[in-house]
């Protein structure tokens, strides 16, 4: 899916300390079977804004794919520097 992250982008931020629990897409599954946690870019950019971290504006020209692992690696980063706060699940 365009838009969310990947299952190697998911396992990141998990290990970074973000609670799968805030993951929008936490049910994403393929028939029975739960594939794994997923973050749309709303959601991440939500992280970032309601712990105050500033991130920088993209050309709108970007692939979705470069954005997202831009936001990716910013969560990732903060987490690890302690400034993202308890996202909140909703």
């Amino acid at each position: 899916m365009i838009g969310i992250t990947t299952k190697e982008q998911s396992e990141r931020l998990v290990i970074a300390g973000i609670d799968e629990a805030t993951a929008d897409f936490a049910d994403l599954h393929h028939g029975d079977v739960r594939l794994y946690p997923a973050w749309s870019m709303a959601k991440l950019w939500k992280i970032l804004h309601d712990s105050g971290v500033w991130f920088y504006e993209y050309s709108t020209n970007d692939p979705v794919e470069k954005v997202m692992e831009s936001l990716v690696c910013a969560v990732e980063r903060a987490s690890k520097q302690g400034k993202i706060k308890s996202p909140s699940v909703v």
